[in-house]
């Protein structure tokens, strides 16, 4: 696998675009944004979360990991923390290093960016989310929260520190 690129308001938002929309068709239930809602967002909108967020595509559509500050919904606002928003892995290319990989990119960023802790919240019932985590170093926080888009799924924070 090549290095996971950090596009940052390149020409990189096209890979990104297809790389979000086939992790959000594989594994809608992974997400709480949908493929039908972001089909729809306009290249500025695409081009603009580039330039924004740490975005870290692995090789060619092989895996996806959005990073960004403590804004996130499971934490409160801390100049230290960044959090790991969302990560997918191609079916093709699960259990080959992708995600460690993606992980290790982006704490390299955090850390980069003046952050100790990563933090990023793993839905119920994805125990391999969660394995891969716990491989990397994550541990749970204890602190739990609902998922907007099915409020039966908890989804359960964990960090890592750098």
């Amino acid at each position: 696998m090549s290095d996971p690129i950090r596009g940052g308001g390149s020409s990189d938002w096209d890979l990104l675009q297809r790389t979000r929309l086939g992790a959000l068709a594989d594994a809608p239930e992974a997400f709480t944004a949908t493929y039908a809602e972001e089909r729809r967002y306009p290249m500025q909108r695409w081009q603009a979360r580039v330039a924004r967020d740490a975005s870290f595509v692995a090789g060619q559509e092989m895996g996806i990991a959005l990073a960004a500050d403590s804004q996130g919904t499971l934490i409160e606002q801390d100049p230290l923390t960044r959090q790991l928003v969302s990560m997918w892995v191609a079916p093709g290319h699960r259990s080959g290093g992708v995600g460690e990989r993606l992980v290790e990119a982006v704490s390299k960023w955090a850390k980069a960016d003046g952050a100790s802790v990563l933090v990023l919240g793993v839905f119920e019932g994805n125990d391999r989310a969660r394995r891969l985590y716990e491989r990397v170093g994550f541990r749970p926080t204890g602190r739990k929260t609902t998922n907007v888009t099915d409020a039966a799924t908890g989804i359960h924070e964990m960090q890592l520190l750098l």
